[in-house]
This record gives structure tokens, sequence and C-alpha cells, in this order.
């Protein structure tokens, strides 16, 4: 959920991170308005899974870009130092929250059990299935146990596979998908069913959809394609279809949709929406999406995702007033912390210029 400054040129994809964690912060705190709004709590419940998925998307977009990037210019990916400027972005921030919660839960305020905090440090959360999951301020860090394991294992995919076969291993694994999720609801973990589509075995298929657009960029068969059918009205369908048809088809079929086609209808249509506001950013979505306030909210939402699951779930009673600490929050973490360890990055890498590779 972390995205490097040099992509900050690249239209309309702050915005979406802002509505991303926006609709994530609307689904944690709908107790508090769904009463007054007549909509379903679950309607709202179903946005946050909506956050992340747009959240991943973008993600593998955005990695695979700068990959495809590197490797053009330069003939390889430095694996090295991918990680090392992954580890920079990442940890500080993560694990200064994750200390905080430990304090807090070492004096009582949070009843989180320690073996939750191992998975969590070491981006397995979504894999644990003990108690502790749901509650603690850790139960959002399943996605960034996704996201983790998708950093350490993509870039050395791409270059050892190569262009034309990764896409083929991005098209495998998101049709592979829908039936991982099948068998470890039925099979491997029926008795842990709420987390199928939080682990990355059966989850992969969100992100691998950004790989894949990544990859498919500058194909001349897919550029003219798109050309034909990317307009506004395949814009509109693809907005409807995420937030009203898809919530209504999940409330009503459950997991015999989401599981098996609605995560794959859901990534389509976040494709479409990406590819779309990134090529045509004066459009009327593209402005809105780069206005100031939202560019902003992307560039600390990282932070904000870190630090709104305390104030929305274990501080709710405290509505709008906790909305404001979470922001505080995310400000102060932006600027304190992931701030300086990007300077830091950078001036590490500066100086490790000539850094181990893989070559194709």
């Amino acid at each position: 959920m972390e995205i490097s400054d040099k992509t900050r040129n690249i239209p309309s994809l702050d915005g979406m991170r802002a509505i991303s964690i926006i609709l994530v912060i609307v689904a944690h705190t709908s107790q508090n308005y769904s009463r007054w709004i007549r909509i379903p709590v679950g309607s709202y419940l179903l946005f946050a899974h909506t956050g992340v998925s747009v959240f991943f998307v973008i993600s593998g977009f955005l990695i695979t870009s700068l990959l495809l990037k590197e490797w053009h210019a330069t003939g390889t990916i430095a694996i090295k130092r991918f990680y090392l400027r992954r580890a920079f972005r990442i940890f500080p921030p993560f694990y200064l929250y994750l200390g905080i919660i430990f304090v807090l839960a070492l004096v009582g305020i949070f009843r989180t059990p320690l073996r939750a905090f191992f998975f969590a440090a070491t981006y397995t959360s979504d894999y644990y299935l003990g108690p502790g999951a749901g509650f603690g301020g850790l139960q959002h860090l399943w996605s960034l146990s996704v996201e983790e394991q998708f950093y350490l294992l993509w870039p050395a995919a791409l270059l050892l596979l190569g262009k034309r076969r990764a896409i083929f291993l991005a098209w495998s694994l998101i049709l592979v998908s829908p039936f991982s999720r099948a068998i470890t609801y039925f099979v491997l973990a029926p008795s842990h069913r709420a987390m199928v589509n939080r682990m990355f075995h059966s989850g992969i298929d969100s992100i691998m959809f950004g790989c894949l657009l990544a990859l498919l960029w500058q194909n001349d068969r897919f550029t003219r394609l798109q050309r034909t059918w990317n307009g506004p009205w395949a814009m509109t369908c693809a907005v409807f279809f995420l937030f009203v048809v898809d919530p209504l088809l999940e409330m009503h079929f459950f997991a015999a949709y989401s599981l098996l086609i609605g995560m794959t209808l859901e990534g389509m249509s976040i494709c479409v929406i990406t590819l779309y506001v990134v090529k045509r950013p004066e459009t009327l979505p593209g402005r809105i999406l780069n206005t100031r306030v939202l560019r902003h909210i992307g560039v600390i939402s990282y932070s904000l995702y870190l630090w709104q699951s305390v104030f929305t779930v274990e501080l709710s009673q405290y509505f709008p007033l906790n909305m404001a600490a979470a922001l505080a929050c995310a400000e102060l973490s932006y600027w304190a912390v992931e701030r300086p360890s990007l300077r830091l990055r950078e001036r590490l890498v500066e100086k490790r210029r000539a850094p181990m590779v893989i070559k194709n």
C-alpha cells in the first residue's frame, strides 16, 4: 500500500489511493451514521473490501511499472536495491505502529495475544487464524502481509520469467485464484472461512490484475483495444458495477458470488477505472482525483491505513473526534517517520550504485 515518490507524476493514482482509504474508513465507522443514512450496515462493510482491492490493484500496477521501467533502462532489475527501497519505505512506520500497539497490549489496554504480534511482525498475518486476529489494533494488517509477500516474490519472478512469461503467470494466477478460494473455503480452512479472501494464495489475483495492466500497458494490440472500449461509458459502467451491482450481488449470494467470480469482476472493474483516469486525467473523474486534498490524502494513506483501525474500531464511540485523531497520527507518522526514512534511503541508494543483481 505504499508508492514510491517517483510515481507522484503518474496522474490520478494518489487520488485513487485516497478513495481507497476513505472507503475503508467509511466501512469501519459505519456504526456511527448508518442509522441516519438508510443503507444496510453490511453494504458499508463491503466498502472496506473494495477499498483494499483498489489498493491491491494499484500496488501491482505501480510496482510492475517501476520494475519494467528499470529493466528497460538498465537491462536488468536490481533486486537488492528494490528490497532496500521497500524496507526503508514500509518498515519504519509499520514497526513504530506495531511497537506502540504492543506496549498498549502489555499495559492491558488491548487484549491481544503475543503470538498475534509475531505473525504481524513477520508479515504473515494473512495466515494467522488464532484469537486476537479480529481486534487489538492488528485486524487490518493482513493486507500489508499480502503485499509484503508479493514484494518478496514478484520482482524475481518477473526478472527470471521475462515479460511474456510474466504475462502468462499473471493470467494464470487470476484464473486459478477462484478455484484456490473454493478449495480453501471447503477443504483447507472450512472453520476460518471469513479469512479465505485474505490469504495470499487465494487473494493474489487482485494484485495480479494490476501487474497485468502494467505488463500490457505498452502492448500494441492492447493499446488499440483500449482505445475502442475504454471510454466514458466503460468507466461509468465499471464504477456503477463496483459500488452498486457488486455489493448487491454479494449481499444476495454471499461467498458463492464473491469468492468464485466477485473478486475477479472487481479486479476487472478497477483496472478499467485505473486505465481511464491515468490515461485521461483531464476528464472530470481525473480532475477530481487530482485535486490537492485527495492527492494529499493519497500521500499519507499508508500511515492513515495503519492508524485508522485503532480509532475506528477501538475508539468508535468518540466519533468524529476519533477521525481527527487518526488524521493527526497519520500526518505525524508521515512527516516524522516516513519522510526522514525516505531521505535516509536515498542517501544509502546513492552510495550503492553498483548493487548485486540477478541478470536475465
